[in-house]
C-alpha cells in the first residue's frame, strides 16, 4: 500500500466529519487548532514526483502487468539492470524495449512512485515530391476498414486515417515521406 499524505491524514483523524457542528467551547477550539496544525505539517511533507513516460510504454506496461504489480517491478528491474534473459521486457515491441533500456532509472522510478503519461507526438507523413500540377501537398492515408495505403490530402476522415503516433509509424515504411508533426 502506498502511504501518502491523504493516508496519514485519515490515520490521524484529520477528516473531522461533524466536528464543525459541535458547540464552540474551549475543547472544540483546541481540537480544531490541533487538526489544523497537523494538517499544515502534513502538507509540508515531500512526496516523490511522478515521472513522465511515453504513452506507448504505459500501454505496454498496463497490458502486460495489470494483474500483478509486485511482479512487474521485479521483472523489469531484473531485465533492465541485471540483463535477465527471457523476461517480459524482451517480449515487448522494439520501441518499448529501447525506451526502457535507455531510460532504466526513469522506468524504475515510475514503478515505485507512479507515473504520468507524456503527451504523445503525432505526425502526418507528407510525400517528398509533389505529384499534382498545382504543387498541393499530399499525405499518406490509411483506410480504417481495409487498411489500404494511398496518397491524398491531409484530412482525417471517418474512413481514412492520416495522423499516426510513434508506435504506428514503426510499422510503416517511411521511405519517400517526411514526418510533419501535428500541432493541436
Amino acid at each position: 500500500m502506498n502511504k501518502n499524505k491523504e493516508w496519514l491524514k485519515k490515520q490521524m483523524g484529520l477528516y473531522k466529519d461533524g466536528v464543525g457542528n459541535c458547540s464552540f467551547n474551549e475543547y472544540t477550539k483546541g481540537l480544531n487548532y490541533a487538526y489544523e496544525t497537523a494538517d499544515d505539517l502534513i502538507n509540508q511533507l515531500d512526496e516523490p514526483e511522478k515521472v513522465v513516460i511515453p504513452q506507448f510504454v504505459a500501454d505496454w506496461y498496463e497490458k502486460t502487468f495489470a494483474f500483478n504489480d509486485g511482479y512487474s517491478s521485479i521483472a523489469i528491474y531484473q531485465t533492465v539492470r541485471i540483463g535477465w534473459p527471457g523476461g517480459e521486457i524482451e517480449k515487448a515491441p522494439k520501441l518499448v524495449r529501447n525506451w526502457v533500456w535507455n531510460n532504466a532509472k526513469v522506468m524504475l522510478n515510475a514503478l515505485v512512485n507512479g507515473y504520468k503519461i507524456e503527451e504523445e507526438k503525432r505526425y502526418r507523413l507528407k510525400l517528398n515530391a509533389p505529384i499534382l500540377n498545382d504543387n498541393d501537398e499530399v499525405f499518406l492515408n490509411v483506410s480504417k476498414t481495409q487498411f489500404d495505403y494511398f496518397i491524398r490530402d491531409e484530412e482525417d476522415t471517418r474512413y481514412d486515417k492520416t495522423i499516426f503516433n510513434e508506435s504506428e509509424l514503426e510499422l510503416i515504411d517511411e521511405t519517400g515521406f517526411e514526418r510533419v508533426e501535428v500541432k493541436e
